[in-house]
């Protein structure tokens, strides 16, 4: 994990979305930070991080039937899920992924201890700011 260091961007993620000015303001920085950052390290390549839930939910609802009549419906009682950690670098087309069963900080550093060693070369991680990210 040599090739992985955290770079603080500052804090992107928008508490209240009412202020609009606020946010272009944001959106505004954000794009220079990663201008600068793209002009002070050309020959790194930047990937961009975010993870994704993937499952089974239970829930009930309502479904259409004849009048008078209930189909009876097949339901997979139960909450189980797995998620998706991907990075991609858009202009250089690479890209890595894995399939974790937590978004925790342990599940984090097993994924970036594997992106370092299929990237092999110094590079930079953009992530959003979530919680689950911020433990690193």
């Amino acid at each position: 994990m040599e090739n992985v260091k955290k770079t603080e961007l500052s804090s992107y993620h928008f508490q209240d979305p009412s202020t609009t000015h606020k946010t272009r303001k944001n959106l505004s920085t954000l794009k220079k930070t990663l201008i600068e950052l793209k002009e002070k390290n050309p020959n790194k390549p930047i990937l961009y991080f975010d993870e994704s839930r993937f499952g089974t939910k239970t829930k009930t609802g309502l479904g259409w039937f004849k009048k008078g009549s209930r189909t009876p419906i097949k339901v997979k009682l139960g909450f189980k899920n797995f998620y998706l950690y991907s990075s991609v670098h858009p202009v250089g087309g690479k890209h890595f992924k894995l399939l974790m069963p937590n978004v925790d900080t342990s599940c984090m550093n097993v994924y970036l201890k594997e992106l370092s060693q299929e990237i092999k070369e110094d590079f930079i991680l953009i992530m959003d700011g979530a919680g689950t990210n911020l433990g690193i």
